[in-house]
């Protein structure tokens, strides 16, 4: 993968999850393998759960909010709320 190449994966990524379309990014962008860990060290395997955390935040924080410095992709860095 080209350089070029990440550079348009990431904005087609951040223009997705501004657009609120979060998930459909999630189901575009990761591997079925996908390994997160959170910041209290609590790892999630598997885009299975990884897509569940990710619909219960969504639920419960009704969005979440994206910051973004200096990414040129998307236009001006900042906050964005994100509702789906």
């Amino acid at each position: 993968m080209t350089e070029q190449h990440i550079k348009t994966a990431v904005a087609e990524l951040a223009e997705m999850t501004i657009q609120g379309k979060s998930m459909d990014a999630f189901e575009k962008f990761y591997a079925d393998d996908i390994e997160k860990a959170d910041l209290d060290g609590v790892v999630a395997t598997g885009k299975a759960a990884n897509r569940q955390i990710g619909l219960d935040l969504i639920a419960n924080h009704g969005g979440t909010r994206l910051y973004m410095p200096g990414f040129s992709g998307v236009g001006q860095p900042g906050f964005y709320d994100l509702a789906h």
